[in-house]
């Protein structure tokens, strides 16, 4: 049966090894239109073909999360062309201010498992309009974010700086998205994630400044448990058909450091 997965089923033998032909990788989208190809196909295709061709033993999720960004450049130097068809959506969606629905969609990642399916029965060919449809499944600056704020609470003081940086940019967009999305449908209906993402982002900045009280923690943790558990509606097809669904089909991406930042500090 397609997606069934037995955690507890026994591995290959030998023989079955054997008759193994090759490996498939399909393409992520539910819904895709021809822009949106090359970023749903790339860099994932690169990725799935360094696990069939690797040994087994080559698992380094975080140093292959690493070298994607750097993949996808090399990927559209040699003409692909995500970037520019993502950029010409955007700017399709919100013409002559794509700007913050740029940086909103830095910061979040497609519901999955079907879930999309579901959200555009309704309304059909609109979701390969909206911002749903220029998030990238793969997230560089939020797996970047994640990662340097899990280095930062290890004890690496000096990723303060980008990790400040990057905060007060997802902070400052909140404002300005929602000026954007004015009389624009699509972009006011995940104004709900862009205030989230603000107000999760002031929350990092309030920890990396050394601000003290509990109020802001409370409201920040309360919002992060709502968030996390947007993301296990869409972690299987099961939760996907009967779960509610965030705004616009967005997972808020930058969950994982804002938790590490809160955790590694206590009032």
């Amino acid at each position: 049966m397609p997606f069934t997965m037995d955690e507890h089923a026994p591995p290959l033998d030998d023989g079955q090894k054997a008759l193994i032909m090759g490996a498939e990788g399909t393409l992520w989208a539910e819904m895709v239109s021809e822009p949106m190809l090359d970023a749903r196909l790339w860099p994932r295709m690169a990725a799935l073909a360094e696990r069939f061709w690797s040994a087994q033993d080559v698992r380094d999720v975080s140093d292959l999360e690493r070298r994607l960004p750097g993949v996808m450049t090399e990927l559209e130097a040699t003409g692909l062309q995500a970037s520019q068809h993502q950029e010409a959506m955007r700017e399709a969606m919100a013409p002559g201010h794509s700007g913050p629905l740029k940086v909103l969609t830095e910061a979040v990642v497609p519901v999955r498992n079907y879930a999309l399916n579901r959200l555009a029965a309704p309304t059909g060919d609109a979701m390969l309009s909206a911002p749903v449809a220029v998030s990238n499944p793969d997230a560089f600056a939020a797996t970047r974010f994640n990662a340097m704020a899990a280095r930062y609470v290890q004890g690496e003081a000096g990723l303060a700086g980008p990790l400040r940086e990057m905060l007060q940019r997802w902070t400052d967009n909140d404002p300005a998205f929602v000026a954007s999305a004015k009389g624009v449908p699509a972009l006011e209906a995940v104004v709900p994630v862009s205030h989230a993402i603000g107000l999760l982002s002031r929350a990092g900045l309030n920890v990396l400044n050394g601000r003290e009280g509990s109020a802001w923690r409370m409201d920040a943790d309360r919002l992060l448990q709502e968030q996390e558990q947007a993301f296990e509606g869409s972690a299987s097809m099961l939760a996907s058909a009967h779960s509610p669904q965030p705004p616009g089909g967005l997972l808020i991406a930058i969950l994982p450091g804002i938790r590490a930042l809160l955790g590694a500090h206590t009032p």
